[in-house]
């Protein structure tokens, strides 16, 4: 009787690991897509707030190095202004292209790195891609259509 029981207690103990491990990916990546949703919807509304979710240093969006822009400013005051006039110009681009926050549907994890997390959206012609961090501080570091 005594080895009957063990594979089924074996058994069991995996399954319930298996939940385990399955609750904990889901909570992260729900942080993480809930992160992404929120940090978007305030970018795309043109919402000034959006600064302090963003990784300006780092920062790619659409295909172009903001980082690198960014680093190259001279001051503070050229900093903050460079990121008021982002903001503003990512919202209106969006906007006029017809685009709105509750447009985009099928939030999701679309890929983690040990480097980063990619997180996806969908409207009806293309997807919205955004990264952050896999680790630490949880900022915005990229942003693609695909």
């Amino acid at each position: 009787m005594a080895t009957r029981e063990a594979p089924v207690a074996g058994s069991i103990i995996l399954v319930i690991l298996a939940i385990a491990c399955a609750i904990v990916v889901t909570r992260w990546s729900s942080h993480e897509v809930g992160f992404c949703r929120s940090t978007f919807t305030t970018l795309a509304s043109g919402q000034t707030s959006a600064h302090r979710l963003i990784d300006w240093s780092h920062l790619q969006a659409l295909d172009i190095n903001v980082g690198a822009t960014y680093r190259g400013l001279p001051n503070d005051a050229a900093r903050r202004d460079y990121e008021r006039a982002f903001i503003r110009n990512f919202a209106i681009q969006f906007q006029q292209a017809g685009g709105t926050p509750a447009g985009l549907t099928n939030w999701r994890l679309q890929a983690r790195t040990p480097a980063r997390v990619t997180v996806a959206a969908d409207t009806k012609q293309k997807t919205l891609l955004l990264s952050i961090p896999a680790s630490g501080t949880k900022k915005l570091v990229a942003i693609q259509w695909q």
